[in-house]
């Protein structure tokens, strides 16, 4: 068997989830790093109120990375 380490730089990125499609015998891990939290089922926010999202002003921008490396 082929042992395969991977290392994952989210630095830029406040919340990481790891999922993979539920109820599935699915041979892949998603890793999906984002700022800014999804509604609670049931309780929608406005997309300026969600809980953890970054603001920008009127014009500026940002930039995120995330680096994934196989060893």
């Amino acid at each position: 068997m082929t042992s395969i380490q991977v290392a994952v730089n989210v630095s830029d990125f406040d919340h990481v989830t790891l999922w993979t499609k539920e109820g599935a015998d699915a041979p892949f891990l998603c890793i999906e790093p984002f700022n800014g939290l999804p509604d609670v089922y049931g309780d929608l926010v406005e997309l300026g109120d969600k809980e953890g999202n970054q603001h920008l002003g009127v014009g500026d921008s940002k930039t995120y990375q995330c680096a994934i490396n196989l060893r």
